[in-house]
């Protein structure tokens, strides 16, 4: 299957997932229980209910996940949530993760604008794998306000946002600072690498994993 049609089943499982936010509480997990397993079954019982179980795929990307990252703490617990998708695996998403926690040069395209945590966003490791990061980052990019920054990230998932008006919407500061072959790779990732899972959510599948 291709990257752009990963991307679309991405986009669409993504947004189904989504949609199962506010369900009840799943039972409490005995402590001894393996951790990836709590993880799958809260992750299982939110989509169950909303009829749309699990698939196999992104059972297979979750484990790697979570066998990759060997999460500690709530905030790699819930990055193991996102990762449920065989889109980032396809992509290298969940490898740079692990080289970047590693403290390994990053692959991708990285500069100190991704580092967010100074707008209170989870910090991992200037990637940008909730869609808060993505809107927050936004915000940053364009000296805008919330609302019209996730206008913004809309526009860009929807593709609507060709690379002339993204550089339209960047301000001056960071024109003159990332110049155009950084507008270029920043343009390219968000493109590619958009989040649309909230961490909020994540958050919530963790807490109901009593992890």
């Amino acid at each position: 299957m291709s990257i752009v049609m990963n991307r679309r089943n991405f986009i669409h499982n993504s947004l189904i997932l989504a949609s199962c936010a506010a369900l009840p509480v799943v039972d409490h997990n005995p402590p001894h229980r393996d951790a990836l397993e709590r993880l799958i079954t809260a992750l299982s019982h939110q989509c169950s209910v909303n009829d749309a179980p699990l698939h196999q795929d992104e059972l297979q990307a979750m484990t790697y996940a979570y066998n990759q990252i060997k999460p500690q703490n709530h905030l790699e617990y819930a990055v193991v949530i996102v990762c449920a998708s065989r889109y980032l695996y396809d992509t290298g998403l969940i490898d740079e993760y692990v080289q970047r926690k590693n403290g390994n040069t990053p692959k991708l395209f990285h500069h100190h604008v991704f580092d967010l945590e100074k707008r209170g966003m989870p910090n991992t490791y200037g990637l940008l794998l909730f869609k808060e990061q993505a809107i927050a980052f936004l915000q940053e990019l364009t000296s805008s306000n919330s609302s019209k920054a996730a206008a913004y990230w809309l526009e860009l998932i929807k593709w609507k946002l060709n690379f002339d008006d993204f550089v339209l919407i960047i301000n001056d500061q960071y024109k003159r600072d990332l110049g155009t072959k950084g507008l270029h790779n920043i343009y390219d990732l968000m493109r590619t690498y958009t989040p649309y899972i909230t961490y909020c959510w994540s958050s919530v599948i963790v807490t109901k994993a009593g992890l």
